[in-house]
């Protein structure tokens, strides 16, 4: 962490991810830089109470604090904001109700396949799926099949039934600024109310389009008037 910074970001990746996704962001120099690890679940933990132990990895004392979530970790910001005072909120790739879901997340309800997922059935597969969720250079493939290496079993399969079934935010403390790919095939663009549109990208555009979201960021903080500049 940089201390004395104007603002104080914290990261959250998405299911299955760590910190290497925001590795190409280019956020400015005058901030602390905080990437929220996900946290293993306890046994028969719920959505609720989960959220509750990753709020605590936020420090509330701090002062304009930012809130940035890849996929599901989009999810887990925006309810952290319902607990945690915030500056802003910045999604990327991800969902703001359960309404955006497309239809083959929402079918993991009913279907519930994910159970079966291994280590081994995930990287078996990856070459068969992985241009089509935004993985196409080898680069971006090194980097998932890292990630997805170090999360455990246990982990993705809660994660995966949580967010099927998140019942979303009701009354908001604060409204989120949505990045989002007109080619996500994770949650299909067609379906996500009023984004701001990142032409192309894809579900990995955290990471393959950093430059693009970094600006928008930095755009939307320039715009509260505050100075975020060391000069």
């Amino acid at each position: 962490m940089q201390a004395n910074g104007t603002y104080h970001y914290f990261l959250i990746p998405g299911l299955g991810f760590n910190a290497l996704t925001f590795k190409n962001l280019k956020l400015h120099d005058a901030a602390s830089i905080n990437y929220v690890e996900w946290l293993e679940p306890v046994e028969n933990e719920s959505l609720e109470h989960y959220i509750d132990r990753m709020a605590e990895e936020v420090d509330a004392s701090l002062s304009k604090i930012v809130l940035i979530g890849h996929s599901f970790g989009g999810v887990m910001v925006q309810e952290i904001a319902q607990r945690v005072d915030v500056e802003k909120v910045f999604l990327v790739s991800t969902i703001k109700s359960p309404k955006e879901m497309s239809w083959n997340v929402r079918l993991l309800r009913s279907l519930p396949l994910y159970k079966l997922v291994s280590h081994g059935l995930i990287n078996s597969t990856f070459p068969i799926w992985a241009k089509l969720h935004d993985f196409h250079n080898q680069e971006e493939r090194d980097a998932f099949t890292e990630m997805v290496n170090d999360m455990s079993m246990t982990y993705f399969k809660w994660a995966v039934n949580a967010i099927v079934n998140w019942k979303g935010i009701k009354k908001r403390k604060k409204v989120p600024i949505h990045m989002h790919g007109d080619n996500d095939q994770t949650f299909y663009y067609n379906k996500i109310k009023n984004p701001i549109t990142i032409k192309g990208a894809g579900h990995f555009m955290v990471y393959n389009r950093a430059d693009e979201i970094s600006a928008i960021i930095k755009k939307e903080l320039d715009a509260t008037n505050v100075p975020i500049f060391n000069t």
